[in-house]
């Protein structure tokens, strides 16, 4: 579709690290947008292989993409905040898509249509792939515009409730991003992306569209690939809890969340522990991130919750060995 200047401008942005294998496939699925007013921007992290080739040939198909290079590496989430500088002034939306991840035709249009119905929208998900699954479900159809209040409340309450999914997945209103000193969080939890929904929708309205707009490769260069090693997004779902529950949740609600999700927390990180061949790098991690948050990683509750797992299974040997034996059969359904 052409440029269709009656449509809000919408800045499409993919700050890019070493994204040779899979940014041509990204480029053509922005370009093959139902949705004609928007522009692209690539920005390149100091990439060492053929990242930026890859861009400035891209360039060239379409005179809406522009690229530009950092002169100096930045980290993650900087990068994310120092891309999405590059948006126009004039741009009434942003949508930000990872140089491995790809958007169908009617992203940004059905995004875009579902803004435009209440101005105080600050952010439209909807469904995605990640792999072979599909995520960022729970919204009950056909409502669209939720109070962002009690989306927060859900995320902050429900185990499986993720709306936020990724930046992939995500519109943001542009003026939410240029009233920020950075709209990510910068030195937080690796999850800024989720924490942004916590910081811009209070009092605010989130919009969701009931289609799957959006594909999120999973492969191992990918940063969720360490978040599974390291059982990242447990340790900053307990921070964003410590940090979010105050503000979103009553003190009796945030006092029952808060021993469900650290006995969760616990528990996993001893099985973590005990099996991870980077016990040390591990520790260190989850130590780290705890510590910007004043809080500080406990062995005494890391002990409790396994002596209460063990006596739980001495109580009930039966219902260990049936766990036993399930987990040998899937073993040997995977051999």
């Amino acid at each position: 579709m052409g440029l269709d200047k009656h449509e809000p401008l919408v800045s499409v942005v993919t700050p890019v690290y070493n994204g040779e294998k899979y940014l041509e496939a990204c480029v053509k699925s922005v370009l093959s947008q139902s949705y004609g007013n928007f522009e692209y921007i690539i920005v390149n992290n100091c990439s060492t292989d053929n990242t930026l080739e890859v861009a400035q040939r891209c360039a060239l198909l379409d005179r809406r993409i522009s690229v530009h290079s950092n002169e100096q590496f930045f980290s993650v989430i900087e990068n994310w905040n120092n891309a999405l500088g590059y948006i126009s002034p004039e741009s009434r939306y942003c949508k930000q898509v990872h140089a491995d991840d790809l958007l169908f035709p009617e992203c940004l249009s059905r995004m875009v249509a579902v803004a435009e119905r209440d101005a105080a929208v600050v952010m439209v998900g909807s469904y995605r792939i990640a792999g072979t699954r599909t995520e960022c479900g729970g919204l009950a159809y056909p409502q669209e515009i939720f109070d962002g209040n009690e989306i927060c409340r859900r995320v902050l309450l429900e185990d499986n409730f993720r709306v936020f999914g990724s930046p992939s997945t995500i519109l943001i209103r542009a003026d939410a991003i240029r009233d920020a000193d950075g709209f990510y969080r910068v030195n937080s939890v690796l999850a800024a992306d989720h924490e942004s929904g916590f910081q811009y929708l209070k009092d605010k309205k989130w919009g969701y569209v009931h289609q799957i707009l959006s594909l999120t490769r999973v492969h191992p260069e990918q940063v969720s690939s360490f978040v599974r090693k390291f059982r990242v997004w447990e340790l900053d779902y307990l921070m964003l809890l410590k940090r979010y529950g105050p503000v979103y949740l009553s003190g009796e609600e945030l006092a029952k969340r808060m021993k469900e999700v650290e006995s969760h927390y616990y528990f996993n990180s001893a099985r973590a522990i005990f099996f991870s061949d980077e016990k040390k790098r591990y520790l260190n991690y989850h130590q780290e991130t705890m510590q910007r948050f004043g809080a500080q990683f406990s062995y005494s509750k890391l002990f409790l919750v396994v002596l209460k797992s063990l006596l739980n299974n001495l109580l009930n040997p039966v219902g260990l060995l049936k766990r036993v034996v399930s987990k040998v059969k899937s073993l040997l359904v995977k051999a």
